[in-house]
């Protein structure tokens, strides 16, 4: 296993930065009258989406900035994300099974 390190901590944090503002920005896009508390669940709920996200990327590349864009992404995405991730993760589980 892996150790973890203090610039990998540092890294999470920033997807989970990123992300946060992704999920805030996909919310205040499409509400007609923004509620403080809902901006603040959909930055926790695009944070840990982003963050999810952001450590799938980090197998694919090793450019933060493109791990750092995807967590972005992620975070964006929200809950629809997460259920388009578990979806592929379903096909992937069904085949091997």
């Amino acid at each position: 296993m892996e150790k973890i390190t203090k610039d990998m901590v540092e890294m999470i944090g920033l997807h989970g930065i990123i992300a946060f503002f992704g999920g805030v920005v996909a919310y205040l896009s499409k509400a007609e009258q923004p509620k403080f508390l809902k901006i603040i669940i959909a930055g926790v709920i695009g944070s840990f989406t982003g963050v999810i996200f952001g450590l799938l990327a980090s197998l694919l590349t090793d450019s933060q900035y493109i791990m750092l864009a995807i967590a972005g992404i992620g975070g964006t995405t929200g809950k629809e994300g997460m259920e388009w991730l578990f979806g592929i993760l379903k096909r992937v589980v069904n085949k091997k099974v």
